[in-house]
């Protein structure tokens, strides 16, 4: 990730997402504007960090390492998003990666000149709160879907969630990580999906067939097959 000189676009992106609305003032602080590419590290797991982003364009995916190394995606934004409140606002460390999984912008803004402006504007914090509810929510569903729901009811929840025009392209990495999973686990659910006839592989991609009983796995009304151990 890198800093980039372009007043229009950083201005662009103000005025797109009514960015000044945040602060009290009505104005936006001084802001900087930086690029990204997939796969770079915006926030690093135990690293503090100069700046809070908010994300603009592309998107990013947050994830944490257990004791044995594997992969727990928490969550997956695109923009409109403020990247890193939970943590570095208040000069704590980040408590998850955040990585780019499609290249993109972010607004900043330096700490180390605006955390008091920021941390006593009470519109700002009004926002950050909000968000951070909507955020915890989240997590506790994913949290409770992955505890509590079979692979493939999760995986045509999420299938009806990503699909464009009745077709997904998974990267099978990332939904691997994201539905806490094995890749292989992750082939199978597919398979078991495309043999109950719920969806088609076509090439890399997926075509929902049919949408219905998609909805019902998803549910937990019908299953494709009996889950398969890992």
């Amino acid at each position: 990730m890198m800093r980039i000189e372009n007043e229009d676009l950083l201005a662009d992106f103000q005025q797109q997402y009514q960015v000044q609305a945040l602060f009290s003032s009505g104005e936006c602080p001084e802001m900087e504007l930086f690029a990204f590419q997939k796969g770079d590290i915006l926030l690093e797991e135990g690293m503090p960090s100069k700046h809070l982003f908010f994300l603009v364009a592309g998107a990013v995916k947050i994830a944490t390492y257990s004791t044995t190394g594997k992969v727990l995606q928490l969550s997956h934004l695109e923009a409109f998003q403020v990247i890193g409140e939970m943590a570095v606002l208040w000069e704590r460390e980040a408590t998850a990666n955040v990585q780019a999984t499609k290249p993109g912008y972010c607004l900043a803004l330096s700490l180390e000149k605006h955390r008091q402006q920021l941390l006593n504007d009470v519109v700002f914090l009004r926002y950050v709160c909000h968000r951070l509810s909507e955020k915890m929510t989240d997590h506790n569903q994913v949290f409770s879907h992955t505890i509590f729901e079979p692979l493939e009811n999760r995986l045509a929840a999420l299938i009806l969630q990503r699909a464009a025009n009745q077709v997904v392209r998974p990267v099978l990495t990332e939904w691997a990580e994201l539905l806490c999973t094995s890749y292989r686990h992750l082939l199978r659910s597919l398979s078991a999906l495309c043999a109950e006839g719920a969806i088609e592989k076509q090439g890399r991609q997926y075509r929902v067939k049919d949408e219905a009983m998609l909805g019902k796995i998803a549910s937990g009304e019908g299953r494709a097959e009996p889950p398969v151990k890992q």
